[in-house]
């Protein structure tokens, strides 16, 4: 997604501060935003709410606070600005499915970088000496990269110990193993020490060696927080380029399945009018305009202000907007709509005015015809 400077403001603004008193007020102020409008943008963008990201980051941070043994538990739980020890130990049992304590003892011995870097270095090796597979055997890997998607959703929604019920569901032994390793808390250079363990001593290839690469990048990208689709592109390289096209296909982002799905959005929104007189502010201007200029104004406009300021038009100005991007970013664009829902008509208001500026400054440098 492109994504809206103000969210990677946020973003940047979190990182930068995460020991310090972080509200979802102050951070939408931060990016001059509503709260409301703030909360829906930066949900949009990361697929997870601002104050669930921020009590990520803490936790994760938390963790390397508790190996490193420069602070007690005390002193983590004040610093990343938990109620209570208690609260701390109880958010991080939930998210880490241990104790703090007992992710310290886990955690005492670290794994040497320097054998880290030659079990990665044969890993890749081998990875593409023997991870040949047919057509067919592809085809049969993609149930394993569906499951680790749907636990990269739950792990987003419900956190890691949600995954615990799942180890009885999965297959091979190898699935389950993770799974348990990921929820015990398993620091993340160990944890991908130890899978990689697994893979490498036991001599797959093909298809099965496929579905252990997948499992094993699904878990370190889950610990890490990796939003869904992204993962989801990171795993379909490892089957190839060959196998794009039916990748594409089976998670409908090829070309005849985006046609059908704009068509039917645009149909579904053809007789909708714009919310108010306040969101109808693009209806006159979108319309005179071509699409060489059109097309020109939307490479100047990031996702969260075009979506939010469509969500205020009518049908027939969000189909003109839709079909003068790729088929991809219209996707995108549809997706957004749908989980933003309906924001206020301020938020609207102030994003088809953010348009218009851009529109306006365009056509006075030259670039675009109103």
């Amino acid at each position: 997604m492109h994504y809206s400077k103000h969210v990677q403001e946020a973003i940047n603004y979190i990182h930068a501060n995460l020991s310090a008193e972080i509200t979802l007020a102050g951070l939408a102020d931060h990016v001059h935003f509503s709260p409301y409008h703030f909360h829906r943008l930066f949900l949009l963008c990361t697929g997870e709410a601002p104050m669930k990201y921020v009590r990520r980051l803490r936790l994760r941070a938390a963790s390397q606070e508790l190996i490193s043994k420069q602070l007690n538990i005390i002193e983590i739980a004040a610093k990343y600005k938990f109620e209570s020890q208690d609260g701390f130990c109880r958010a991080f049992k939930k998210y880490y499915g241990l104790t703090p304590g007992d992710y310290k003892k886990l955690n005492d011995k670290m794994a040497d970088p320097k054998l880290e870097e030659v079990s990665t270095i044969i890993y890749d090796m081998r990875i593409y000496e023997n991870l040949t597979c047919s057509h067919d055997e592809k085809r049969e890997a993609l149930r394993t990269l569906e499951k680790v998607l749907e636990l990269s959703d739950k792990a987003q929604q419900s956190g890691l110990l949600s995954l615990e019920p799942e180890m009885e569901r999965v297959y091979p032994e190898f699935f389950k193993k993770s799974i348990q390793l990921l929820i015990d808390g398993i620091e993340p250079k160990s944890l991908r020490e130890i899978l990689q363990n697994y893979v490498l001593c036991g001599g797959y290839r093909g298809k099965e060696l496929l579905i252990r690469i997948l499992i094993m990048e699904a878990m370190l990208s889950i610990q890490e927080g990796v939003h869904t689709v992204v993962l989801r592109e990171k795993l379909s390289s490892f089957f190839g380029d060959d196998f794009i096209e039916e990748m594409d296909k089976h998670f409908g982002l090829d070309r005849e399945s985006q046609r059908k799905k704009l068509e039917t959005f645009i149909a579904e929104n053809e007789n909708r009018s714009a919310v108010s007189k306040e969101t109808s502010l693009l209806e006159e201007p979108i319309s005179r305009m071509d699409d060489r200029s059109l097309q020109r104004l939307l490479r100047d406009i990031d996702e969260v202000t075009l979506v939010t300021a469509m969500c205020g038009g009518s049908g027939k100005i969000q189909a003109k907007l839709l079909k003068n991007v790729s088929n991809k970013r219209a996707l995108v664009m549809m997706d957004g709509i749908n989980t933003v829902g309906t924001p206020a008509i301020s938020d609207m208001a102030i994003s088809q005015k953010r348009v218009l500026e851009t529109m306006h400054s365009l056509r006075n440098q030259g670039d675009i015809v109103i």
